[in-house]
């Protein structure tokens, strides 16, 4: 170990439960350093949950006996004999430097099937002893946290359980999963409120998973009429809300009134599946979180229809700063009007492969929005959709008046591109299906309108002008040569990022030798990964090894 705390934290963090276990038993120095890592998280991933509910009883067992010596109910004398014998449970020596537990819900199986089977009290049933040994585990590890906690109907299954987790993880808790189906109709958002009403400056995301029915929105509309579970503006540290409801379709607004108005302080709302009245949502939204600017939609199942998805960008008092759309949600004429209003506050726009745009749209983002920077069209080499293709002519963008390339409000300040652009005419490849030239030389002159655009963009960090893998052969992509015109970007200085995958570019070692001359800020190509490039990447690894070539 280095001695330095900092240093030992990130070697430690990537090793595992078995490689931390064997650190410690090195000598007593390493001991001292590496135990607290090697107890700090006791989740599933570093600690199997049976393993983890044995420390727990068998913990729990000896501070019953130690109890039961004071009250008498145990000779005292034979208790002292006997546990002068016994080590302390490991989970009395190490629970200082717990950090992290698991979802109590993970725990109750392992537990009721280990008491059942030889760990039950006399004189307790097996649902006591479980809440128990949950109680004794919150109070055992006074500094732990839950990444993630589901609640739903199993909470109120056993005695005394909900309150303890009101009391103990509620406030401590990172994840809310909040969960309520139609095979819950009893489910009391009441009680749903007064949980939490408990979280804390620890909780960063709430998942809501609803599924809306006539009862239960009855049920929600009992919040206004009890004055203790009133709408209050939850924790500052809430960060994200994302929402899985379905319904009826009814109305659930004084629930979206409560639940929003509790959301007070996030900025970002994800919407996975949302079957019901998106306006009477909206109309929440706008009213109780004036501090929302991040959106995501990806629908799971139907879809998102482009008046849907209008409403929901119309959801927004301080404008949107990021938009994320994933198919099939749908970005026509009604939804691109309502995300243009936001073109003063919009920095960066992600759309998925299928939604449905027009490249005329997102060139328009692209000439509307002057805080933009990160328009992602290049969802990624690896899916297997059909790709968007944007022609060159639309991304030249010229002006028809005067044959100038028109001036972007973004072009100051894009940092990162990821596109495809297509329709340029390659006479170097012969391939069937091929743009053709309509006058010789039109190929390299469309090329070089392209470069003149990509040129403007002079604070440009990442470019992906990836090609389609399915269709590579029939679209036509920049050539990324010299010859074709690649030294008019001569301007990107601050380009650390180019992918060029699936394009059939023309880079030969004159072009990577360029590249390291003019981009001095280059750190990763993608796109070069085959026989015909060997010579470059050797050429890069001699010279410039700090470049990584990625396939």
């Amino acid at each position: 170990m280095f001695d330095i705390t900092e240093l030992d934290g990130l070697v430690c963090q990537h090793l595992s439960n078995y490689d931390l276990a064997q650190c410690a038993q090195v000598n007593k120095k390493w001991h001292t350093i590496i135990v607290p890592y090697l107890w700090e998280d006791l989740t599933r991933q570093r600690m199997k949950t049976k393993a983890l509910c044995k420390l727990i009883l068998e913990d729990y067992l000896h501070e019953r006996q130690h109890q039961l010596a004071q009250e008498g109910d145990l000779d005292m004398e034979q208790y002292s004999q006997a546990s002068s014998k016994v080590t302390l449970p490991s989970l009395t020596k190490y629970c200082k430097w717990v950090l992290w537990l698991p979802d109590p819900g993970e725990l109750l199986g392992e537990l009721v099937y280990m008491i059942n089977q030889q760990l039950a009290l006399p004189g307790h049933n097996v649902d006591a002893t479980v809440h128990e040994s949950i109680l004794h585990l919150y109070i055992r590890c006074p500094a732990f946290k839950v990444r993630r906690l589901i609640l739903h109907h199993q909470h109120s299954e056993l005695s005394g359980l909900q309150m303890t987790i009101m009391k103990y993880v509620m406030p401590r808790v990172q994840e809310l999963y909040v969960y309520s189906s139609l095979r819950d109709q009893h489910y009391d958002f009441r009680g749903l409120a007064e949980l939490m009403d408990r979280c804390s400056g620890t909780l960063e995301r709430v998942v809501v998973n609803v599924m809306f029915t006539s009862s239960s929105i009855d049920t929600t509309r009992r919040i206004d009429d009890h004055k203790a579970h009133e709408p209050t503006t939850g924790p500052t540290s809430l960060k994200e809300v994302i929402l899985l409801t379905q319904g009826n379709g009814s109305d659930p607004k004084v629930f979206w009134t409560w639940l929003f108005k509790w959301c007070h302080y996030t900025k970002k709302l994800a919407v996975y599946e949302f079957n019901g009245s998106i306006q009477s949502a909206v109309e929440c939204m706008l009213e109780h979180m004036p501090y929302l600017d991040e959106l995501m939609v990806y629908p799971t199942s139907n879809g998102m229809s482009d008046s849907d998805v209008a409403t929901l960008l119309a959801g927004s008092s301080k404008g949107w700063k990021i938009v994320e759309l994933y198919s099939p949600a749908t970005l026509e004429e009604s939804a691109m009007r309502a995300l243009l209003k936001h073109s003063s506050t919009l920095e960066s726009l992600y759309v998925g492969n299928g939604v449905d745009v027009t490249s005329n749209d997102l060139v328009q983002v692209l000439v509307s929005c002057p805080n933009l920077r990160c328009l992602n069209d290049a969802p990624g080499k690896d899916s297997t959709e059909d790709s968007r293709l944007i022609h060159a002519n639309v991304f030249i963008d010229r002006d028809q008046d005067t044959g100038m390339l028109r001036t972007w409000a973004c072009e100051a300040f894009l940092k990162d591109l990821k596109i495809k652009i297509m329709g340029i005419p390659r006479p170097d490849q012969k391939d069937v299906g091929a743009e053709k030239e309509t006058y010789p030389g039109q190929g390299r002159e469309i090329q070089g309108q392209v470069y003149d655009r990509l040129a403007r963009l002079t604070n440009l960090e990442t470019l992906w002008l990836q090609g389609d893998a399915f269709y590579n052969s029939h679209h036509g992509y920049l050539e990324m040569s010299l010859e074709s015109g690649l030294h008019r970007l001569k301007g990107l200085k601050m380009l650390k990022e180019l992918d060029v995958s699936q394009t059939k570019a023309r880079i030969g070692v004159q072009e990577v030798q360029w590249m390291t001359e003019h981009w001095p800020q280059l750190r990763v190509i993608s796109g070069l990964c085959s026989e015909e490039n060997e010579e470059v990447i050797a050429w890069l690894a001699e010279n410039h090894p700090v470049i990584e070539i990625k396939p």
